[in-house]
Order: structure tokens, then C-alpha cells, then sequence
């Protein structure tokens, strides 16, 4: 494989952290593999009889950091220990030692 020289004025190469771009004529390949031997049933079909593999290939496609806007949310608690406490009473009975 060739090395960048020291001294390279042309380019500095790929950016630290840069993700590879699969060429697109892979994707048509997988594509056209993919339905060739069976599709989705077919993939279905081994990955419920390989669930360990399956959760291990579907783990990669997630995204490894999720970011929403923080004034998207609005969580409203009710902190009050009396009324929690008078709710799990009434529920599960009160414990007597």
C-alpha cells in the first residue's frame, strides 16, 4: 500500500475520524445478492435461528450517539414522597413487622 511522503503538497489524505466511503457499485452488488438469495423472508428466516449474530449485526447499524434538542423535551415529576408512599400503601398493603 502506498504511503503518503513526508513533504506531500497534493493532499493531505483523509481527515482524522473521516468514515470510509463504500463505493456505490458494492451497495448494487449487495442489493442484487441480497434478493437473489431469498430477501427479506430468507433473512427473517436466519435471524431467528441466529438471534445472537443477528443482534450482533443489527447493534452495528445503530448509531452510536443520539442528540436531540434539549427544549424538545419537557419532564414533569411529582417528587412528593407522602402521596407516592400513600399510593404504594393502599396497593400492596401496609408491611408489618
Amino acid at each position: 500500500m502506498a504511503k503518503f511522503q513526508k513533504g506531500n503538497k497534493f493532499s493531505k489524505g483523509r481527515p482524522k475520524g473521516a468514515i470510509n466511503k463504500p463505493k456505490p457499485i458494492l451497495y448494487d452488488i449487495y442489493n442484487q445478492t441480497f434478493d437473489q438469495i431469498g430477501g427479506i423472508k430468507a433473512f427473517q428466516i436466519w435471524a431467528s435461528n441466529h438471534k445472537s449474530e443477528f443482534y450482533k449485526l443489527h447493534s452495528k447499524t445503530m448509531p452510536l450517539e443520539l442528540s436531540m434538542p434539549t427544549d424538545a423535551i419537557q419532564i414533569n415529576l411529582d417528587l412528593n414522597f407522602e402521596s407516592g408512599a400513600k399510593e404504594i400503601i393502599e396497593t400492596f398493603g401496609e408491611k408489618n413487622d
